[in-house]
């Protein structure tokens, strides 16, 4: 340990090539913020691979840490000028991020959040672990989290319900929306993590990799930047992207470089024509 915050991520053999776009920004990340890094691949706790995140929260914790920050392997940093620290206060433990899901209604996203090492924490990851109910639900880990906060109103269908927060609520404070960004849905212009969520592993590929391009046509990602690449990811979400997660096919790589070859010595501000 030389520092006493720890980013971590972890991901399996079949999220590999997702992975890679999202570490080398986890490690510049946490190198700039004199923070500890790890990367876990192919951790074994017993349950799909999405509830790692628990497991190895306890395990960081174990070690010492005061502070572990998780970002899932499909999420990208792409600033890195604002230290997450400035965001602690003396009132919370445990710090999540909300997904906006339409109609005046948001939802907890477990793909960024922060914790303390404490008693409740503690506490609160085992009450988690303890609702082996949610092990195979569709969202898994965050399933159990959200009934573990009381929170149930954020359930579709069968599960939905009142809400009834519990105690461990009294330490959780939400973060920013610019901490859990989602990539061509819940946009935001001043994202510090873009999270590409929603998508098979070759949508995601797609998105990440335009991502990509456009940080390498724009290495500051200004807000024109940023407004070219929600317009180019509303398209392509409705288009190329879906025919991937339907039909199963790969069609990144000839798009992309249709794009760059297209966009080469041009101006970025064309895309937004």
């Amino acid at each position: 340990m030389n520092s006493n915050w720890c980013l971590f991520t972890s991901y399996d053999d079949n999220f590999k090539r997702v992975s890679s776009f999202a570490i080398p920004a986890m490690k510049k990340y946490a190198a700039k913020h004199c923070m500890d890094f790890d990367e876990h691949v192919n951790f074994q706790c017993g349950r799909p691979v999405s509830w790692s995140k628990i497991y190895l929260a306890l395990d960081k914790f174990a070690l010492g840490y005061e502070y572990i920050f998780w970002v899932d392997a499909d999420a990208v940093f792409c600033r890195f000028d604002e230290d997450i620290r400035s965001l602690i206060t003396s009132d919370a433990d445990i710090y999540y991020a909300l997904e906006n899901i339409g109609q005046d209604r948001s939802r907890l996203n477990a793909g960024v959040w922060v914790m303390r090492n404490t008693h409740d924490t503690l506490k609160f990851l085992h009450r988690i672990i303890s609702l082996d109910r949610y092990t195979n639900h569709k969202w898994w880990e965050q399933a159990a989290i959200i009934e573990a906060l009381g929170l149930r109103s954020m359930f579709d269908n069968d599960d939905h319900g009142i809400d009834a927060p519990t105690e461990f609520m009294k330490k959780v404070a939400w973060l920013p929306n610019r901490w859990n960004s989602f990539a061509g849905m819940d946009y935001n212009p001043t994202a510090n993590i873009r999270h590409f969520i929603a998508l098979d592993n070759n949508g995601k590929e797609i998105a990440m990799r335009i991502d990509a391009l456009i940080s390498r046509l724009e290495p500051e990602r200004s807000s024109m930047a940023e407004e070219e690449f929600l317009q180019i990811t509303k398209l392509l979400w409705k288009s190329c992207i879906r025919k991937v997660h339907v039909h199963q096919r790969m069609y990144a790589p000839r798009t992309l470089q249709n794009i760059s070859r297209f966009f080469r010595g041009r101006p970025l501000s064309v895309l937004a024509k």
